[in-house]
């Protein structure tokens, strides 16, 4: 637990380990929501290959 001196002499603590860990927790969920983005533009990427090949193939 740290404190600082702010705002003319207030004093605010500060848990730096609960500040690590919201910072791990949100650097998790960055992560989680790219791998989704990923996983979810590989499913439109092979729908469209699909969609144009059925196209093709009705043509």
């Amino acid at each position: 637990m740290e404190s600082h001196n702010i705002n003319g002499g207030h004093c605010v603590r500060v848990d730096v380990q609960e500040m690590n860990e919201e910072g791990e927790l949100r650097i998790r969920g960055y992560e989680t929501l790219l791998g989704i983005s990923t996983a979810v533009l590989s499913c439109i990427q092979v729908l469209r290959r699909i969609i144009r090949e059925y196209a093709h193939g009705r043509a």
